[in-house]
């Protein structure tokens, strides 16, 4: 025995319940998946910084403020100040990791730059610093750098480093004895390093109280150069 269904009787009888319920009903999903679709789309332009204009789609960074960059650098430095005195240093620094471009198998080559500095009384920053100390290659620092990426923190006495380093000279040459220094993720991404100097050789004895004050001043330094809110900003 066969049983056929006309669709035809099904719709007539059902007419009613098609224009005041389904078809109403039918719409809102579709508005709602319209709505979450544009929703998403806005989300993925301001994520990666695009911005869309006039139907057209301009793949650009935002402007950056400099008023906005020179009141974080303040705070930024007033930060590196109260590090110094707390730890007793001649020379804190943040360097910054950033990505300089790809290598033709694909990878990412990493950096770092120092983008801000504080010496004590008496001290100064590295010499030629903004050339020995900018865009220089992670894998050109795996005695100094990459353990503090490696672990989240490091230290050392500078006698302790290998002869052959460049990085030892490098810091023999600014009378430095030793350093200590502390990395700061965010979402699982390294963003910066902080690093202390010192004009004397460090006790392990003590070292560890001192991490404690210098990663408390390390991420309130990343929390501040990671704010991008201009409008708070303008509001102030």
């Amino acid at each position: 025995m066969e049983f056929t269904i006309d669709f035809t009787d099904v719709v007539k009888e059902n007419i009613h319940f098609l224009i005041f319920f389904g078809i109403p009903w039918s719409l809102t999903w579709v508005g709602i998946l319209l709505f979450a679709s544009f929703k998403g789309f806005i989300y993925v332009l301001n994520r990666f910084k695009y911005k869309f204009s006039f139907g057209k789609l301009n793949i650009s960074e935002r402007v950056v403020s400099p008023r906005l960059e020179v009141k974080k650098s303040w705070v930024v430095y007033s930060e590196l100040a109260l590090a110094s005195q707390a730890l007793g240093s001649d020379l804190v620094c943040v360097f910054q990791l950033h990505n300089g471009g790809k290598y033709n198998n694909g990878n990412s080559v990493l950096k770092f730059t120092q983008s801000h500095n504080y010496a004590s009384r008496g001290h100064r920053n590295f010499y030629n610093a903004s050339i020995k100390f900018s865009n220089i290659l992670i894998s050109m620092a795996p005695d100094w750098i990459a353990p503090a990426i490696e672990k989240g923190r490091s230290w050392n006495n500078i006698s302790d480093m290998s002869l052959e380093s460049a990085w030892r000279r490098e810091f023999d040459r600014n009378n430095f004895k030793s350093y200590m220094q502390v990395c700061v993720k965010s979402e699982g991404i390294e963003e910066i390093i902080v690093s202390a100097f010192f004009n004397h050789t460090l006790k392990s004895s003590d070292v560890e109280k001192m991490f404690d004050s210098l990663s408390s001043y390390s991420h309130h330094i990343a929390a501040i150069l990671k704010d991008k809110d201009e409008d708070k900003d303008n509001e102030r």
